[in-house]
């Protein structure tokens, strides 16, 4: 109990701190700042809601209506898989972040689950959408949709892999674990599908503006060029939309696919920050959250490298 009224007193410390350094940076710098809101605002527009809006409709209209919830493959029960949750995990990977843990939060909230389980369900669910990794980053930035196709499964079979060693969920500490509500009517579920995703892009747009505003004053401040290794470097492990478009203006191939890949897997501290917010009130294992992300994205990192040298794109 004592560690997690100190984390919540870390975190809230940590906002205030960014809040109030932005504010400082905006007044002292406000012509620049400026400028980086509305390209912040621009990029959201542009490459987030086109990749994410489509999917994360229909996504959450899927979990909501609980039609897959009888999947629980009984083979992926030894592999670390949440077995109440198999489904869910997967179905939230078709969109990416944000949505799965949401959807797990509101039926964690009407029933009892083992904290083990809840973070293991939130880690599994937590994967970049298959909008933007095939969709952005494989077509449009390295022009191929197979690297994008290929890295978006590796994604998914590195968090099953990863589960298992950090969480070693077994199949009889689900055994008794079932959805706390029926199936929604479709009707119903696309309802609530839209409704959620609207406010789900809200915080994932507010979170990107936010620490995007924040990273530019800063550099900005100091004189940094954005050209330099330190800014593409900061925007590699804060926020992995811009840092997969930042990870490509390195020159050098290889080290641009291994942070192409990284940025994937990661997800960024803006998106793990998503997360938590979401779970306030949850019992998350935030410290195996963040292991776990930092493994998968030093996997997927060295995947997306060695599929690149393959195929010499």
């Amino acid at each position: 109990m004592q560690a997690v009224i100190i984390t919540l007193k870390l975190n809230k410390i940590l906002i205030i701190f960014l809040c109030s350094s932005t504010a400082i940076l905006f007044f002292t710098n406000a012509k620049n700042t400026s400028a980086f809101v509305f390209e912040a605002i621009e990029f959201c527009i542009k490459n987030i809601i086109p990749t994410l809006m489509p999917f994360m409709i229909i996504t959450s209209t899927f979990l909501y209506s609980k039609v897959f919830s009888r999947i629980n493959p009984k083979k992926l029960y030894n592999l670390g898989v949440c077995k109440k949750y198999f489904s869910t995990s997967l179905i939230a990977s078709l969109c990416g972040f944000v949505v799965g843990p949401k959807t797990i939060c509101e039926d964690a909230s009407s029933s009892q689950m083992k904290s083990k389980d809840f973070s293991s369900a939130i880690t599994m669910s937590s994967n970049a959408g298959i909008g933007f990794v095939i969709g952005c980053v494989g077509a449009r930035l390295w022009g191929s949709v197979l690297f994008g196709a290929l890295l978006f499964v590796f994604q998914i079979l590195s968090s099953i892999c990863i589960n298992k060693v950090i969480f070693n969920i077994k199949s009889d500490e689900n055994s008794n674990n079932s959805y706390s509500t029926e199936n929604a009517s479709f009707l119903s579920a696309f309802s609530k599908g839209i409704s959620s995703s609207i406010s789900s892009l809200m915080l994932i747009c507010t979170y990107t503006i936010f620490f995007s505003v924040f990273l530019n004053s800063v550099f900005s401040f100091f004189n940094i060029d954005s050209n330099s290794i330190l800014y593409k470097i900061a925007f590699v492990v804060f926020e992995f939309c811009q840092g997969s478009f930042t990870a490509m203006q390195f020159d050098n191939v290889p080290l641009r696919a291994l942070l192409s890949g990284f940025c994937v897997g990661f997800g960024g501290i803006c998106v793990h920050l998503q997360t938590f917010a979401i779970c306030e009130g949850f019992n998350l294992n935030k410290k195996k959250f963040f292991l776990f992300k930092l493994l998968q994205g030093i996997l997927c990192g060295i995947f997306s490298f060695i599929i690149i040298s393959l195929m010499k794109i």
